[in-house]
């Protein structure tokens, strides 16, 4: 019994082993695709810029350039063409920043106030590439909203690219919420999950099946060994009666 514990044990290494690296392969893809729409953003908005146009203005023109999007509020608070309170929605979204870290203009805003994107992730863009990805994570309280509510902790892909222009350095940041990326997430893990679980019983089941077997082959060949040791006697019928009266007298 012995040695098919330690078989399950070394299939439950490699089952454990294997689970890994396909959680960590399938997770980094998932996620890492939701820095695509978020770059798209952010380059659509260079395209705009180096063709001329204002950050503001390229916020107000966004649902025509994307018409997916529902966007636009600039750092100022004035309202534009349209309006995305990014707590509530799942499309990306852009924000613009001068060359010293100030909003310029978003496309989306965080209840009734423009969103708060921390600097050192503008920072972290000064460097060769020009770029930094980052996972942006922000706490919405909605107490402080009409209606009320609970607090919200949000959760974006981001990409930023610093852009260098005649007039000076711009941030642009493309941001994408990972609501869904997440419960695609989740929802991987829990089936990893359960296909673990059931490796792990599928092999305990097998190996039980198998020491039957080969417990009920080891005792029918110990069967025949003991049946072929068994001495027999052979009695000499052809012995003649004074050869038996003759071995009587010698005792």
């Amino acid at each position: 019994m012995v040695k098919y514990v330690k078989a399950w044990l070394l299939l439950m290494l490699a089952g454990v082993f294997t689970a890994g690296c396909v959680y960590g392969a399938a997770q980094q893809c998932v996620r890492q695709s939701a820095n695509l729409p978020a770059a798209g953003a952010a380059r659509q908005v260079i395209f705009e810029l180096e063709k001329g146009a204002q950050p503001v203005d390229i916020c107000n023109s966004m649902p025509d350039l994307l018409p997916l999007w529902n966007l636009g509020i600039n750092a100022a608070g004035k309202t534009n063409v349209a309006l995305s309170d990014i707590s509530l929605s799942y499309s990306p979204f852009v924000m613009i920043f001068d060359g010293s870290k100030t909003l310029l203009a978003s496309s989306g805003q965080l209840g009734d106030n423009p969103p708060s994107y921390p600097v050192g992730s503008l920072e972290a863009a000064d460097n060769a590439t020009g770029m930094n990805r980052v996972t942006w994570q922000t706490i919405y309280d909605r107490s402080l909203q009409p209606g009320g509510g609970k607090s919200l902790i949000l959760r974006y892909a981001t990409v930023v690219y610093k852009w260098t222009s005649g007039t000076g350095d711009m941030y642009i940041v493309g941001a994408m919420p990972l609501t869904e990326y997440e419960a695609t997430i989740g929802s991987m893990t829990r089936l990893l999950l359960y296909g673990s679980l059931a490796y792990a019983v599928l092999c305990a089941l097998i190996l039980w099946i198998a020491s039957l077997i080969i417990g009920m082959s080891e005792r029918r060949k110990a069967r025949e060994i003991d049946k072929t040791d068994i001495p027999k006697i052979s009695i000499d019928e052809t012995a003649k009666p004074e050869e038996a009266e003759a071995v009587t007298d010698e005792t």
